[in-house]
């Protein structure tokens, strides 16, 4: 049924998922006013599982565009985004925007930044749902690990994203410096698992190597526990 083993929730979820009208003429309407003149998207998806005071914001940003200089995926500093290219900044905090903006220029957007996570407000819910899909329509995708947000998102498009790994919620500390190299490209555009049951439950097994019993399968590059679809010949 799925020739290509790493599109399978990109097929799915453009089969089945409906977007709410409200929701869909929201996608629509901001594409059109923001990105639909851009012949490059560059979607930016920072989540941070810590309190984001000055010092944790500041490595958080610097991770980014260290990153998006080192692949090419934004011009170098002191130029500024031709006119031709769009970013797409999506973040529960508007300051990563602002940042970016003041260093890139005009071509920078971000269509909404709530402050925190409202879980189960129908609206919030909404505008989240919402820039998953204008994210979607990004050419190339940077997206923060351990989030399920950038999941959905790079599942959609069906575009492997650079990875920006993050210390998940648990670990008390946040990272307190740029990380070497600051970002991956995953080998896959499926979202991560993040609860698998165990290969063999009977035995209570876990496989380190799941790719020897299942050829489809490898663990995630964020979530060391979680398995991630991939085409049989992908490679880390």
């Amino acid at each position: 049924m799925f020739p290509t083993k790493d599109l399978v929730f990109h097929h799915l979820s453009r089969y089945l998922f409906h977007p709410a009208n409200a929701v869909w003429h929201a996608i629509t309407a901001y594409y059109r006013a923001h990105l639909a003149g851009a012949d490059q998207l560059v979607g930016i998806q920072l989540r941070v599982f810590h309190e984001e005071t000055p010092p944790v914001a500041q490595v958080v940003l610097d991770q980014a565009l260290s990153c998006a200089r080192r692949e090419k995926l934004l011009p170098a500093a002191g130029t500024t985004t031709v006119s031709t290219q769009a970013v797409l900044v999506t973040s529960l905090n508007s300051w990563y925007y602002e940042r970016i903006r003041e260093e890139f220029g005009g071509g920078v957007h971000q269509p909404s930044h709530e402050g925190r996570q409202r879980s189960e407000n129908t609206a919030h819910d909404m505008r989240a749902l919402t820039e998953m899909y204008l994210l979607s329509t990004c050419d190339v995708l940077l997206t923060s690990g351990f989030s399920t947000f950038g999941y959905v998102a790079q599942g959609l498009a069906g575009v492997r994203p650079w990875l920006l790994p993050r210390h998940p919620w648990w670990e008390k500390q946040p990272a307190t410096e740029v990380p070497d190299p600051p970002c991956m490209r995953v080998p896959s555009p499926e979202p991560c698992f993040h609860s698998p049951s165990y290969y063999d439950c009977a035995a209570r097994k876990d496989y380190d190597d799941i790719g020897k019993a299942a050829p489809y399968v490898r663990r995630c590059m964020d979530v060391s526990w979680g398995t991630q679809l991939v085409n049989g010949s992908s490679q880390w």
